[in-house]
């Protein structure tokens, strides 16, 4: 492996934030295949085994520290391309390989909805301003490519139903009004994505229920705690390694609770801490 220079630091420019990990795996796997390092995270290149370690020989020794040496740059080479609160999780991996198919574990499987949802928003909104019209192209053209990164170019008949549908969803979240937001959020987390039906079923819901409340617009204190809910609810989070899972809910496919007691799904089952929250408060 090539020195890196001061400036080369990066593996890539686009750096994992927990979002966009598709994009990041191509291009951080373009850039060790270029560096000729790329079977460090696959696995193909293991640390090297000793016949008497109390004894190694010199050859032994001088094996073992080049494995060490180019195992340790491409751990530091793809922490840094890493936002730091997402390094921070990674930083006990001892190896390339175990650090790469930690964050394939944990980003790799998650259907990336919510990053599907700004990207397209971001396409539809993208405006030239003041930039030339190469630039304005240029952007327009990375944003796209990303966009397939996600939703690769098909044929299968099932798999552009599945992406017309969750079109209509996306167009219909986007047109909701601010108030929705905390609740947009948490349908966009949703594992598997709820069908369009289900959603406008339960914005209604969600609409009768601020109306019977006292009004439409949801209020800081019920946000403050719905928006701590996507955080402390495996329902909302499942990556949280320190939570109590026994149970798992048919609809989201996640630990945690059961398909009966989901309150997305049956808002009346809503924590009484958020449901009684504005009696006699919000008049």
């Amino acid at each position: 492996m090539a020195q890196e220079g001061q400036g080369q630091q990066k593996l890539t420019h686009i750096l994992l934030n927990g979002q966009n990990y598709l994009s990041w795996a191509k291009a951080a796997y373009r850039a060790l295949s270029g560096r000729e390092v790329l079977e460090y995270i696959t696995g193909e290149t293991k640390e090297p085994t000793v016949v008497n370690p109390e004894n190694k020989t010199e050859i032994e020794k001088k094996t073992a520290k080049n494995w060490r040496t180019k195992n340790d740059r491409i751990i530091t080479l793809l922490v840094l391309s890493m936002e730091p609160t997402v390094a921070d999780l990674f930083e006990t991996a001892d190896t390339a390989y175990e650090l790469w198919e930690a964050v394939k574990t944990m980003y790799g499987q998650q259907n990336n909805f919510s990053h599907i949802y700004q990207l397209m928003q971001e396409i539809q909104q993208e405006k030239q301003g003041s930039r030339s019209n190469t630039e304005y192209l240029g952007a327009l053209k990375k944003k796209k490519a990303e966009l397939r990164t996600y939703r690769p170019l098909t044929t299968d008949l099932t798999t552009l139903q599945k992406r017309d549908e969750e079109d209509d969803i996306f167009q219909y979240l986007a047109g909701l009004n601010p108030s929705y937001e905390a609740v947009r959020s948490q349908i966009m987390t949703t594992v598997p994505l709820p069908s369009y039906s289900q959603i406008q079923n339960l914005i209604q819901q969600e609409e009768s229920r601020r109306s019977v409340m006292g009004g439409l617009q949801i209020t800081k204190f019920e946000e403050h705690e719905t928006r701590g809910l996507a955080v402390k609810n495996p329902n909302f989070n499942q990556n949280r390694p320190n939570q109590t899972k026994t149970k798992k809910c048919k609809h989201c496919k996640r630990e945690g609770h059961t398909q009966d007691r989901y309150w997305f799904l049956y808002p009346h089952l809503k924590p009484k801490t958020i449901r009684g929250a504005n009696k006699g408060g919000d008049r």
